[in-house]
C-alpha cells in the first residue's frame, strides 16, 4: 500500500509554492519503483502549486550509459511526466563540474576537509571513523576527499514519519565527498544540486 503523505503539513512545512525534483540515475532503466516515485513526486507538487525539476544524476561515471538516459527521458515523456525545468536542455550533473569544484572550495574555507586513501576494507564497515583526518594527506589524484562532520544533532519532518532527529558523525562519521577515482559522490552532489536550484521539498515514495 502506497502512503500517503500530510499535504496539510507539507504546506505549513514549505514557505511558498514547493519545488522539487525527480532525479534518476543513468544507471539502468527506469523500473516500477521510479514510476511509483514519480507518481508521488508530481503528485505532491502539483497538490501544493510546486514545481518539479528534472535532473539527470550521473555522478557515477563509470555505470552511466547514454542509452539509459535516452530510455529513462523516452519513458518519461510517454507516460506524461512532464517537468517544469530541467527537460529543455536537460540538466546533467556532469554538465557542471565546475560547480562541485567551487562548493568544494567553499567548504574548504569553512570546514575540516582533507584527503584519505582509505579502501572499503581499511573502513571495514559503514561509519568511517576519521582514519586519515590527522593524515595531512592532499587530495592528489588516488585519494579520496572527506569532511569532518562536528559531534551535533541535526533535526527534520518527514511527512510519513514525522519529526527526525539524526548524529551524522556518529552514523556515517566523515563524509566522503569525492571517491578515490575523482567522481563526486552522490550525498556531496545532491546537496550542492538541491541547494543550488532551490529545492524545498524532496517527495519519495514509501509503502507499507
Amino acid at each position: 500500500m502506497l502512503l500517503r503523505p500530510d499535504l496539510a503539513a507539507a504546506a505549513r512545512l514549505v514557505t511558498g509554492p514547493p519545488v522539487t525534483r525527480f532525479a534518476p540515475s543513468p544507471t539502468g532503466y527506469l523500473h516500477i519503483g521510479h514510476i511509483v516515485n514519480a507518481i508521488y513526486t508530481w503528485g505532491i507538487a502539483r497538490a501544493l502549486g510546486g514545481r518539479v525539476l528534472l535532473r539527470i544524476e550521473d555522478h557515477d561515471r563509470i555505470r552511466s550509459r547514454a542509452e539509459y538516459e535516452a530510455a529513462i527521458v523516452e519513458d518519461l515523456d510517454w507516460l506524461g511526466f512532464v517537468p517544469d525545468e530541467g527537460r529543455y536542455p536537460l540538466m546533467r550533473q556532469s554538465d557542471t563540474p565546475e560547480i562541485y569544484r567551487d562548493a568544494l572550495d567553499t567548504l574548504k574555507r569553512t570546514a575540516h576537509v582533507f584527503g584519505c586513501d582509505c579502501s572499503r576494507t581499511d573502513i571495514g564497515g559503514e561509519r568511517y571513523v576519521g582514519r586519515c583526518r590527522t593524515r595531512a594527506l592532499s587530495d592528489a589524484p588516488g585519494r579520496g576527499v572527506r569532511v569532518q562532520f562536528d559531534a551535533k544533532t541535526v533535526q527534520a519532518h518527514d511527512l510519513l514519519a514525522g519529526p527526525l532527529e539524526q548524529t551524522p558523525s556518529e552514523q556515517c562519521g566523515d563524509l566522503l565527498l569525492r571517491d578515490r577515482d575523482g567522481h563526486w559522490t552522490y550525498q556531496f552532489a545532491v546537496t550542492v544540486d538541491d541547494f543550488r536550484h532551490g529545492v524545498t521539498l524532496v517527495a519519495a515514495a514509501r509503502t507499507s
